[in-house]
Order: C-alpha cells, then sequence, then structure tokens
C-alpha cells in the first residue's frame, strides 16, 4: 500500500483543501505545533490510520505557530485538535492523545453511512426537479436510520411543498437537537407557527383596509405583519412586530418581541435583515 501523502494547509488553502475537499471525501485536520509532544504522539497513529484508509478519508495537518488565524476561527484552546469535516461542515473533533479505539471510532461516524449516501443522492435529484425520486431516497435513508437529520429535513421540506404540514411538523420535531439540521428546522417550525397564525386572522387585504384607515391599530398592524411573515416578506413584517414593540409590550404578551425573535431564528444570525433589527429591537426594549 502506498503511503498517504499528509498535507500541510494554511489560510491561503484552507477552503479549498478542507472544505471544499469535504464534499468529495471527508477530511480529518490535525490541528498541531512541533513544541508539543503529545502531537509528536498522535500525529503518526493519524498518520498510519489514513494509510489503512486508503482514500477513505484525507488527512490535513494545521501547525497553529504558523496558522493562528485558523486555530481562532476554530476555536483551538489545546492541542492537538483533530475535527472532521464532511460536506463543508464540521462533524465531530476530539482535542489530545486519546486511545486509537476512540480514534477509530470517530472517524466511523465520520466516513459517511449508507443512509448518509441515499440522504446525498436524494438532494442532487431534489436539485434536479426530481422530486419523487428523491422522497423515494429519503424514505429508504430514514428505514435505514431513522433519526437520519438529513434525510429527515429533506422530506419535511417535500412534505410541505405539497401541503401535508403535519407530516412535515413530525419529522422535524423528532430532529435530534444540536445538529445543524435541528437549526433549520426550528426555522421552518417557525415558519409554520406563523402560516397557522395567519390563517386564523381576517384576510391580508382585511388587515390591509383595517390599518389604512386606523394606522395606529394594534390589531391591524399584527394582522398586516403576521400575513407578511407567512409570505416570507420578512422585512415588512419586522417592521410591523417592531413597531407594536414599540407601542405596546403587553400587547398579545408582548407578541411583537416574540414573533421578531422566530423570525430570527428564520432567517439565522447572520442575515442582513437579523443584523439590521436586532438593535432596533434592542433600542426599543430600553
Amino acid at each position: 500500500m502506498a503511503k498517504t501523502t499528509v498535507r500541510d494547509v494554511g489560510l491561503a488553502d484552507f477552503s479549498a483543501a478542507v472544505l471544499e475537499r469535504s464534499h468529495a471525501v471527508p477530511v480529518v485536520v490535525d490541528f498541531w505545533a512541533p513544541w508539543c509532544r503529545p502531537c509528536l504522539t498522535l500525529g503518526p497513529i493519524l498518520e498510519r490510520l489514513a494509510d489503512e484508509a486508503n482514500g477513505a478519508w484525507e488527512l490535513v495537518k494545521v501547525n497553529t505557530d504558523q496558522e493562528p488565524e485558523i486555530a481562532t476561527r476554530y476555536s483551538i484552546q489545546g492541542i492537538p485538535a483533530v475535527k472532521g469535516f464532511r460536506d463543508g461542515k464540521l462533524i465531530s473533533e476530539f482535542v489530545g492523545v486519546v486511545p486509537e479505539r476512540s480514534i477509530r471510532a470517530f472517524l466511523d461516524g465520520l466516513i459517511p453511512s449508507g443512509a448518509d449516501r441515499l440522504a446525498t443522492e436524494a438532494q442532487v435529484k431534489m436539485a434536479a426537479g426530481d422530486k419523487q425520486g428523491a422522497e423515494s431516497l429519503f424514505q429508504e435513508a430514514l428505514r435505514q436510520q431513522k433519526d437520519h437529520a438529513g434525510a429527515a429535513l429533506g422530506l419535511a421540506e417535500l412534505l410541505l411543498e405539497r401541503g401535508d404540514q403535519d407530516g412535515a411538523r413530525e419529522l422535524l420535531e423528532a430532529l435530534p437537537p444540536g445538529s445543524e439540521e435541528s437549526r433549520q428546522a426550528a426555522g421552518i417550525l417557525k415558519r409554520l407557527k406563523f402560516s397557522a397564525e395567519a390563517a386564523s386572522l381576517p384576510s391580508r387585504e382585511a388587515g390591509e383596509a383595517a390599518l389604512a384607515a386606523h394606522p395606529h391599530d394594534l390589531e391591524a398592524i399584527w394582522t398586516v405583519a403576521m400575513h407578511a411573515a407567512a409570505a416570507g416578506n420578512h422585512a415588512k413584517a419586522l417592521s410591523g412586530f417592531l413597531h407594536i414593540a414599540e407601542m405596546d409590550r403587553r400587547f398579545k404578551d408582548d407578541g411583537g418581541r416574540k414573533a421578531m425573535l422566530d423570525i430570527f431564528t428564520i432567517l439565522g444570525p447572520d442575515h442582513e435583515l437579523s443584523m439590521e433589527f436586532r438593535p432596533r429591537l434592542a433600542g426599543a426594549l430600553h
């Protein structure tokens, strides 16, 4: 067996060598430094296991002395630190020299399972417009691994498209907490919450008419903002809910603030609307 080539990567090529490459094959990153004795113990073990894997995953090394920006970005507090990436995301990690059986278990969790491969193939079909084929593959992935987060999230999206909100909600609420998929699911569940609330209110047109006649009517503002949120017009919804939070915190039990927080969950913390309206909400509350 040919010896695996281990790459040293830095800031300039980390994205390509780790994040982009991990879409094709899992990538293990060994954060180390030449002065670190435990690093010199762990490094050869990882290299030997990479040889045994014969391309099932790839090993790269980051010298934290030479690449402090990468170390800071990934919150490296102690070395050796090992992080495993797949599909552009950090999947698992450990710190320090651990028993080889623990390293092998870490690697087993990183290498795609049959359910992982099915879910990935389903995503490809869904992107190509083959929704029926994608649904079959997501269902098969869940038969193989009932708690597979990616398959559950993908299937829930398909169910929502055809109006099966109850089926989608059941899948999303069952996702294990802490995963990236569960955070996405939280956003989708908030969207469903807005849709259900909007359906219980007067129509959007009725709300707009009431607001035109009475610009400070909180019920009218709430109705218009709720319909905007249900339709995905988050800028309009946030403006309305902020107005409510500024006018009356008691309205619907601080409903304006709570609705804004739900929209922030849908958008994510880095969305431009989240970054614009969070400080405006904070200002309104103080």
